[in-house]
């Protein structure tokens, strides 16, 4: 009913996050705050990115009688309420996405996918960052079938299922790897028929 009527969160037909919702209204005690963490887009405000869906926010305040606080991400969190854990791995991941996207030429670029190939873990959020650069930036764009660069979209994107996706980068971008993987694969097709060839002719010749 919630989704059926035009109410936040949710999209494409999908009520994941609509349930989602409906059992934290449900289950938190009332008066009790609450810190949510998501990049999830359906949550936060189309205008301001790091403030939560108004529409969500005062629902939850005139329901619950309690505040609650939006982060996109844990890092933002924890810096804010937790001063001692040093989340320094996800500071360095952040850091080298932000330098993806400034990149100004080739060699830096190789330079800054070589450090982002040593890590794993990404959020949605980072991946829609990195494949905008991929859009973005010509000093990305124009190498993307470069072996290093193609590799390390190709297995990021690996896992991301793409029929879930909404007009974004992240979907552009493994539309284009999927093209270079077809180009790739006739290629080497190609390579083996015209090696396949030169080795019988040679048979033939003796």
């Amino acid at each position: 009913m919630r989704y059926r009527i035009g109410n936040p969160p949710g999209k494409d037909n999908k009520y994941g996050d609509a349930v989602n919702w409906e059992c934290l209204l449900n289950t938190i005690t009332n008066g009790e705050d609450l810190y949510f963490i998501s990049s999830d887009k359906d949550y936060r405000s189309e205008i301001f990115e790091d403030n939560m869906n108004p529409f969500l926010e005062n629902e939850w305040k005139n329901k619950k009688k309690s505040n609650i606080y939006f982060y996109k991400n844990l890092v933002s969190f924890l810096n804010e309420h937790v001063k001692d854990i040093k989340l320094r791995t996800e500071q360095e991941k952040q850091d080298l996405i932000v330098r993806l996207n400034k990149s100004y030429n080739f060699e830096r670029t190789h330079g800054i996918i070589a450090m982002l190939n040593k890590y794993t873990g990404w959020t949605e959020l980072q991946i829609e960052e990195i494949c905008q650069a991929a859009e973005n930036n010509d000093q990305v764009k124009w190498i993307l079938e470069d072996t290093d660069v193609y590799n390390f979209y190709h297995n990021l994107l690996s896992n991301v299922k793409y029929d879930n996706l909404t007009d974004c980068a992240t979907k552009r971008v493994i539309e284009q790897i999927d093209i270079l993987a077809a180009e790739k694969a006739n290629e080497g097709r190609t390579d083996y028929e015209a090696y396949a060839a030169d080795t019988l002719e040679e048979y033939y010749k003796h």
